[in-house]
């Protein structure tokens, strides 16, 4: 095991404990699943460990790593912008994919930080 892997783990595990002691606080199912949100980055990065320190299947883990990978960002994306940001939620003109409540910033904002968190979310597969 490389220190590596427990600094960039340590910060995922304490937000997937703070989840499940939200989950038992209040018993909100989504903290479950933000729990699992998680435990998903975790595995990611195990995955990305693995691949990086396999000296035998390389090849394997870096196709595991990839197909993970995927799956993780368009999970974690999906989470962020429906459950933490709360877009995704409206579907009436001029406010298409925006959040109903009252918006904080100008629309071209929110439209420029989805495109931005998907472009960001993706620059690992450089």
């Amino acid at each position: 095991m490389t220190y590596d892997f427990v600094i960039m783990f340590i910060p995922f595990w304490i937000r997937f404990a703070q989840s499940l002691r939200r989950y038992r606080d209040n018993k909100l199912s989504w903290n479950l699943v933000n729990a699992a949100k998680y435990v998903s980055i975790m595995i990611f990065t195990a995955f990305f460990v693995l691949y990086k320190t396999s000296e035998t299947n390389a090849d394997v883990w870096k196709i595991v790593f990839i197909s993970y990978g995927v799956f993780n960002m368009i999970f974690c994306t999906a989470w962020d912008f429906y459950m933490d940001w709360g877009l995704m939620r409206s579907f009436e003109p001029g406010t298409r994919f925006l959040r109903k409540s009252k918006l904080l910033f100008p629309k071209w904002f929110y439209y420029f930080s989805l495109v931005a968190t998907l472009i960001l979310r993706s620059l690992w597969i450089l």
